[in-house]
C-alpha cells in the first residue's frame, strides 16, 4: 500500500514539475515577445514622426518656392500627389501601431495569468513535498525539499534577472533612439532649414538686399542654436565629469549647479568622505552623478518642494546616499504607474546593475525619502 502511495505521489510530482516547466517556458517566451513588440512599437513611433516631419518639411519647401519664385502648376500637382502618398503611409503606420498596442495588451494579460499559474504550481509542488514529509517516508524527502526550494528560488531568480536584463536593454535602446531623434529633429532640422535659407539667400542677393540681410541673420541665429544643441549633447554624453577630479568635488559641483538653477529652494547637502584622496572607478562616479541628476530633476519637476536635504557617505567599500524633500510625496506604486522609460525606472535598473539597493517612500507630511547604496568594487 505504501509503495502504491509513493508511486502515485511520484506520478503527481512528475506531472506538476512538467507543467511548471511548461508554464515557466511559456512565461519567458511571452515576456520576450512583449519586449520585442515594445521595441517594434518604439521604432514604429519614430517612423511615424519621421513621416510627419517629411510631410511638414515638404509642404514648407513647396509653399516657400511658390511664394519666392513663381507658381508652377506641375510642381503643385506633384505636391498634392506626394501629400496623398504620405497620408496613406501615415494611415498604414497608425493602423500597424494600433495592432501592436492591442497585441502588447493581450500578451501582457497572458503574462499575468501565466504568473498566477506559476505561483500556484510552485505552491502545489511545495505542498507535495510537505505532504510526503508528513507521510513518514523520510528516505529522500530532505533532498527533495532542498531541491524544491532551490528550483523554486532559481526559477524566481531567473525570471527576475531576465526582467531586469530586458528592462536595461530596452532603456538603452530608448536612450539611443532619443539621442538619434534629438539629432534629427533639433540639429539636422536646423541645418536643413539653413540649407534652404541659403538657397533663398542666393536668390535674394540679386533681388532684395534688405531681405537678404534678414535671412542671413536668421541663418546665423539658427547656426548658433545648433552649436548650443551640440554642446548639450556632448555634456549629456560625458556628464561633464572631470575624471581626474576627486569624487567629493564632483558631487559638490553637481549639487551646486542645482542650487544655482533653483535659488528659491533651500538645498542642504553634506558629503562625508573619510579619505578625500580615495580612488573611485570612473564608472561609479559617472553612475552616482547620473542617479543624483535624475533624482534632483525629478524633485524639481514633480515635488513642489522648497527644501531638499542631501547626505552622502563615501567609504572604501560603499557609497550610501540619503535625500529628503518636503514636497508632495510619492505614491507607493510609482514604478507601476509611471512610464517604463521614466527616470525612476532608469535609476532602479542602474542600481540593480551596480548590485545596490534603493528605497523610495513618501507622503504629504514627510515629503519623499530616498535611500540608496551600492558597493565599491575595485
Amino acid at each position: 500500500m505504501l509503495d502504491n502511495n509513493i508511486e502515485y505521489f511520484n506520478i503527481i510530482k512528475a506531472a506538476t514539475d512538467d507543467t511548471l516547466d511548461y508554464f515557466d517556458h511559456a512565461y519567458i517566451s511571452n515576456l520576450e515577445l512583449v519586449q520585442s513588440l515594445k521595441t517594434e512599437l518604439f521604432e514604429l513611433g519614430i517612423k511615424i514622426e519621421e513621416t510627419e516631419r517629411t510631410k511638414e518639411l515638404y509642404s514648407y519647401r513647396s509653399e516657400n518656392r511658390r511664394n519666392l519664385f513663381s507658381p508652377n502648376l506641375s510642381e503643385e500637382t506633384f505636391s498634392h500627389a506626394k501629400s496623398r502618398i504620405l497620408d496613406e503611409q501615415l494611415s498604414d503606420l497608425y493602423t500597424a501601431k494600433n495592432a501592436l498596442l492591442h497585441k502588447i495588451s493581450t500578451t501582457e494579460e497572458s503574462l499575468i495569468l501565466l504568473q498566477d499559474h506559476l505561483h500556484m504550481l510552485q505552491q502545489s509542488r511545495d505542498a507535495l513535498t510537505v505532504l510526503r514529509l508528513n507521510s513518514g517516508d523520510l528516505s529522500t524527502e530532505p533532498d527533495e525539499l532542498i531541491d524544491s526550494e532551490t528550483t523554486s528560488s532559481t526559477s524566481s531568480e531567473t525570471i527576475t534577472n531576465f526582467n531586469h536584463s530586458y528592462n536595461i536593454l530596452m532603456l538603452h535602446e530608448y536612450d539611443k533612439s532619443n539621442f538619434a531623434d534629438y539629432l534629427r529633429t533639433d540639429i539636422k532640422q536646423k541645418l536643413q532649414n539653413n540649407q534652404h535659407k541659403i538657397e533663398v539667400l542666393n536668390w535674394l542677393l540679386t533681388s532684395d538686399i534688405e531681405r537678404a540681410r534678414l535671412t542671413l541673420k536668421e541663418i546665423l541665429t539658427s547656426s548658433n542654436s545648433a552649436l548650443e544643441d551640440i554642446d548639450k549633447l556632448i555634456e549629456s554624453i560625458n556628464q561633464n565629469i572631470d575624471q581626474e577630479q576627486p569624487i567629493w568635488m564632483t558631487i559638490e559641483h553637481t549639487i551646486s549647479t542645482y542650487k544655482s538653477l533653483h535659488p528659491n529652494c533651500i538645498i542642504e547637502s553634506t558629503t562625508q568622505c573619510p579619505d578625500y584622496e580615495i580612488n573611485i572607478p570612473p564608472i561609479l562616479t559617472i553612475s552616482l552623478v547620473t542617479i543624483l541628476k535624475e533624482l534632483f530633476d525629478n524633485i524639481f519637476r514633480h515635488s513642489n518642494a522648497n527644501k531638499v536635504i542631501s547626505k552622502i557617505y563615501i567609504s572604501k567599500h560603499v557609497i550610501d546616499v540619503y535625500i529628503n524633500d518636503n514636497g508632495v510625496g510619492i505614491s507607493s506604486d510609482y514604478l507601476s504607474t509611471s512610464n517604463w522609460h521614466s527616470g525612476l525606472h532608469k535609476i532602479h535598473e542602474l542600481i540593480y546593475q551596480l548590485d545596490g539597493k534603493i528605497s523610495i517612500e513618501g507622503d504629504l507630511i514627510s515629503g519623499t525619502n530616498i535611500r540608496f547604496s551600492f558597493p565599491i568594487l575595485t
